[in-house]
């Protein structure tokens, strides 16, 4: 999240949802528009302990989707 803000992209840390936790239940939620600068800036700075990045949809109702996204 810290690095997201740092590169100007507003970044929030969410629970992971149940229906799809993995790794520590810890998720960093940003806008699927700045997905190209997010993946940019992993790459960049290259932090480490990522599982993925996914597109949740349908949050908070009983039938979530979750598709992953390309890295």
């Amino acid at each position: 999240e810290a690095m997201l803000k740092a590169q100007g992209v507003p970044a929030r840390v969410v629970p992971t949802p149940r229906d799809i936790s993995m790794g520590c239940g810890l998720s960093v939620r940003f806008d699927l528009g700045q997905y190209a600068q997010v993946l940019s800036a992993y790459r960049r700075l290259n932090p480490g302990a990522l599982i993925g990045f996914y597109r949740v949809d349908d949050y908070g109702t009983r039938h979530m989707r979750l598709t992953p996204l390309s890295r």
